[in-house]
């Protein structure tokens, strides 16, 4: 059986960019796995499981509170990256100048760090990223 260890990292590459992700402690995992759940599961009616037609139908039934979970789901995005996430580099400012990956005093991804990352729309793909980093499939469990 493969395992992931604390110190464990990974580059993945998007629009450019790399982000280094890195393992986050189980417990907080698990923790943040269930606000992601209760956030879908508030978007789909407390049912399990969500689909692009079920968020559709909500976001044309009842539009406050298909804004209400979007803003949900997107906090519980941001958990991830915020714990998942140890380093960037390839982002630059139009003069050119690298932007420097800012942790807060817990090791944390900043808030400035994370409003730059929702304002080039990747909170939701760096959040898959780190999400699918901290989990192991099946054959890595089975090797």
């Amino acid at each position: 059986m493969n395992i992931r260890e604390l110190e464990d990292t990974h580059v993945v590459l998007i629009d450019g960019a790399e982000f280094l992700l890195k393992v986050i402690e189980p417990k907080t995992f698990r923790r943040l796995s269930a606000r992601l759940s209760r956030s879908r599961m508030f978007l789909n009616g407390g049912k399990p499981g969500l689909s692009v037609g079920d968020v559709e139908k909500v976001k044309l039934e009842d539009e406050e509170k298909y804004l209400e979970a979007e803003e949900m789901l997107q906090e519980a995005f941001r958990d991830f990256v915020r714990h998942g996430v140890s380093g960037h580099s390839g982002i630059k400012k139009k003069t050119g100048e690298e932007v420097l990956f800012k942790a807060d005093d817990g090791g944390l991804v900043s808030d400035e760090t994370i409003a730059l990352y929702d304002l080039q729309r990747w909170i939701l793909r760096l959040g898959n990223e780190v999400i699918g980093f901290n989990t192991l499939s099946e054959d890595e469990r089975k090797n």
